[in-house]
């Protein structure tokens, strides 16, 4: 679980964001993580090896989902275009890629891979902490032509039509929001995330607490298999949070998925969104159920032992137990 500092008055502050390079990064993460699971991650993954694109293969070789800060730098503005994010990579302060690149490689804080780029693209350096200043320069200029590249094969086409896509979910998100406010709006984001009590919190494999970021930025995705939060180790930047738009490819559909055929599509849909804690009220409004039919497919989770309810006041909360935490993450690997 992973939980956000997002205060009450931070909240006005968080935006919308259409990306380019957001979609481009959940390309590379599915080429990272999924790369024979995902028809995003073999397709990419053919696309760096027909075009010779080396230093996107250096990234993509690594074994956990997560870029250098500097690729996913949170969107300047609501509509930035490829070449203004492209070029902002580019011109990527030195100091900052050394170390960006130097996490990311030799595995020291959050950025854990046990790479090397000694041996692939700079056979002249010994790691990344010897890296001059001349040399992060033409790694990252090289590395801002790559994705350009990827961006011309994989995107560039698809952009105008996944991009109406995106703003009509954004402007869904905004009624939502103007009509029910933000604590409300956030699950119709996605199951997966709830706000209360000044906290964001995230159902995902990672665990953790942001609590340095001024604001969030929540960019929505065609590509994205869950969200994902890029955030920006300085204190006070923003972070950003990619989650996915519809049914991203990637995606089993819930029917075909191991569990499913066992649970059933619509248990196995309210086991997944159960990780924070809900009502039969919410979870009803949160999949088009009615309260009775919700209530039917908990008791038979509850009795099976896959999820655990609490009585808080007049209400009564049910979450995942951890049974059926480990049965789907046993599913998802």
């Amino acid at each position: 679980m992973l939980h956000i500092d997002l205060s009450s008055e931070q909240l006005p502050h968080a935006r919308f964001a259409l990306s380019p390079m957001t979609e481009l990064s959940m390309a590379l993460i599915a080429a990272i993580h999924r790369p024979l699971r995902s028809r995003l991650g073999s397709t990419t993954w053919h696309i760096i090896k027909e075009q010779r694109l080396e230093h996107l293969a250096v990234l993509c070789r690594g074994h956990f989902p997560r870029l250098p800060g500097f690729i996913t730098s949170p969107p300047s503005s609501y509509d930035p275009g490829v070449e203004e994010q492209l070029h902002a990579i580019a011109n990527t302060p030195a100091g900052q890629v050394r170390d960006e690149l130097s996490s990311f490689f030799n595995g020291s804080g959050e950025c854990t891979s046990p790479m090397s780029v000694r041996d692939e693209v700079m056979p002249h350096a010994q790691g990344t902490g010897d890296l001059s200043k001349s040399d992060e320069r033409n790694f990252v200029r090289h590395l801002a032509d790559d994705l350009a590249c990827l961006w011309g094969h994989l995107l560039a086409s698809r952009w105008p039509a996944v991009k109406g896509q995106l703003e009509v979910e954004v402007a869904r998100s905004a009624m939502t929001i103007a009509r029910e406010g933000w604590a409300a709006a956030f699950p119709t984001l996605h199951q997966a995330l709830s706000w209360s009590d000044g906290c964001l919190t995230v159902d995902t494999p990672c665990h953790g607490r942001i609590s340095r970021s001024r604001s969030l930025i929540l960019v929505p995705s065609t590509h994205a298999h869950r969200p994902v939060l890029f955030t920006d180790d300085r204190r006070g930047h923003d972070a950003s949070l990619a989650y996915p738009v519809g049914q991203p490819e990637a995606e089993t559909a819930t029917d075909e998925h191991p569990l499913g055929q066992i649970l059933g599509r619509t248990r196995l849909a309210l086991l997944a969104s159960l990780g924070p804690a809900r009502t039969t009220a919410e979870l009803a409004k949160l999949h088009a159920l009615t309260a009775g039919s919700v209530s039917y497919h908990l008791t038979r989770l509850h009795s099976a032992g896959l999820v655990h309810r609490q009585r808080r006041g007049r209400a009564v909360y049910y979450r995942r137990s951890p049974q059926a935490n480990a049965l789907m993450q046993g599913a998802a690997d």
